[in-house]
């Protein structure tokens, strides 16, 4: 395969990527999160934000519990409003730039490690990957925090080769920006240094006598090299370091490993279900009899996708096992020894992480989103292995059962619909009246869409609920994450003991009920 047909392959893949990944981008609401991002622009500039991140943690101080805000991702956006507004459409492409630029580094990453022809697969299984378009149809940070993983990889496996300064250069500056942008990019950062370690070790044979020559006395060594570029990134990144795992940052929403989440986050590494409303209840309810053919074929294919993809990657790693002795297999497929690295050791650190510290940040797919690429290079060479008949049968197979969970994922709800709840209140909320929500990020969601109203609260506590509700006839109830909000029911069993509905409606993950005095009633 000549240049120019890798190129227009590559400029195909990336055309049909970046299709995958603006389609449908505005059709659903901002969710909670998505919302409090779109505020921080509307009252904020840069050096404001920067100010907020530095003293508080946060980009919204006081709107929300938690400290773990970082000011990369939210300053780059500031400016990126300035030039385009604030819109679904216009933080959610921010995202979905950086979700194509992913595919040229996985390209990249394959190429260097296994050839063109995985290269140009890896791209492709990476540019219809659901978890991948996901976070690239997100206003957060993690398709930029991706990027960076990516990024950083891709100039940490070329420095290690070229051991040039231009090339360790750019490894620095996307390391830090990732540090700058997510707290867990400091777990990718410990693979790379565990992996430099391994590779000086095991790969390259140096006994610890000659690291520690080449460190004193060789001056253009990849050891001194290494040093040298580990301090400067811990010097610019040391104030990060306190507070990474600070109690605070334990927020209500994150708990610990549990089997049906580590079971969700696997499956999540390679598809979703994304169901409708209808299936959500069948599948919560186990009323599998009464689901439809399609919704079959769905489950089926999600579940296939996952079955399909991991026997595949394992039978890779099998393969190349039985071929060598373990020595031989360590450097003989350095490429394939690296990879599985990436991926496995950011999900077993997170687990310990989150069984010894305070904070629990395994089973999040977000959080480790730069182990999708890994597992995606493996899959390709995986189906490259295989004779060209059976690679083209699995290929196939493979494009067909992702048609049904893409579907889904572009037809279905999947965000919390507080642009329709705000729609549904305009000219309801009445200024004798005060509308809670049971979690504070939902009232700064709601006042974007709704207006900056003074009668929209986030309650955290039943103190503070009583406060609020104190003297009033009528209140509007919003319920959503309403297990973080309140997981004891200590404000919801207040309130229904005070109060009576009039009226309710549902949108998708969110109920509202409007609520009268009971003595008002009697």
């Amino acid at each position: 395969m000549n240049k120019k047909q890798v190129v227009l392959l590559l400029s195909f893949i990336l055309l049909f990527g970046t299709i995958l990944r603006i389609t449908a981008i505005a059709s659903e609401s901002f969710w909670m999160d998505e919302g409090l991002e779109a505020m921080v622009f509307m009252k904020y500039d840069a050096f404001e934000i920067l100010k907020n991140v530095y003293l508080h943690g946060q980009i919204l101080p006081g709107d929300y519990d938690g400290v773990s805000d970082l000011p990369l991702y939210h300053v780059s956006l500031e400016y990126w409003t300035l030039l385009w507004g604030i819109s679904e459409t216009s933080l959610r492409l921010y995202s979905a730039l950086f979700g194509v630029l992913s595919i040229i580094f996985v390209f990249l990453i394959a190429k260097q490690l296994y050839g063109v022809k995985n290269a140009l697969l890896s791209s492709f299984l990476f540019s219809i990957s659901i978890p991948a378009i996901h976070f690239s149809q997100e206003a957060r940070h993690y398709s930029l925090y991706l990027f960076l993983g990516v990024a950083s990889i891709y100039y940490f496996i070329i420095s290690l080769k070229s051991n040039k300064n231009i090339h360790w250069g750019l490894y620095i500056i996307f390391t830090i920006l990732g540090l700058y942008t997510h707290y867990l990019f400091e777990i990718l950062l410990i693979f790379q240094i565990s992996y430099l370690i391994f590779y000086l070790l095991y790969v390259r044979g140096y006994p610890l006598r000659k690291i520690f020559s080449k460190l004193l006395r060789n001056k253009g060594s990849i050891i001194r090299k290494t040093l040298a570029v580990y301090l400067i990134i811990a010097l610019i990144a040391f104030p990060l370091i306190p507070r990474t795992f600070r109690e605070s940052n334990d927020e209500a929403w994150r708990t610990a490993p549990t089997l049906e989440g580590t079971a969700r986050f696997f499956v999540n590494i390679s598809t979703w279900i994304y169901p409708s409303e209808e299936l959500r209840t069948k599948i919560k309810s186990m009323q599998f009899f009464d689901m439809s053919f399609f919704d079959i074929l769905l489950i089926l294919s999600v579940a296939l996708t996952f079955i399909l993809s991991y026997s595949l990657v394992t039978y890779l790693i099998y393969s190349k096992l039985r071929r060598y002795q373990f020595k031989k297999f360590i450097i003989g497929e350095k490429s394939t020894v690296f990879l599985a690295g990436w991926f496995v050791f950011p999900i077993i650190l997170t687990f310990i992480l989150s069984i010894t510290t305070p904070i629990p940040i395994f089973g999040q797919i977000h959080y480790l989103l730069y182990c999708v690429p890994p597992f995606i290079i493996l899959l390709s060479e995986a189906m490259l292995s295989f004779k060209l008949r059976h690679f083209k049968f699995l290929l196939t197979v493979f494009i067909l059962i992702q048609i049904l969970p893409l579907n889904a994922y572009y037809s279905n709800v999947d965000k919390q619909q507080w642009r329709e709840l705000a729609e549904y209140m305009k000219g309801k909320l009445q200024d004798n009246e005060v509308l809670i929500t049971s979690i504070s990020s939902g009232a700064v969601t709601l006042r974007y869409y709704y207006g900056d109203a003074e009668n929209i609260y986030g309650v955290r506590n039943l103190k503070e609920t009583k406060e609020i509700i104190n003297g009033k006839e009528r209140i509007w109830l919003v319920l959503s994450f309403w297990k973080y909000g309140d997981p004891n029911g200590l404000i919801q069993e207040y309130i229904n003991q005070n109060y009576d509905i009039l009226e309710s409606k549902s949108f998708f993950d969110i109920e509202i009920y409007h609520m009268q005095k009971k003595d008002i009633l009697e």
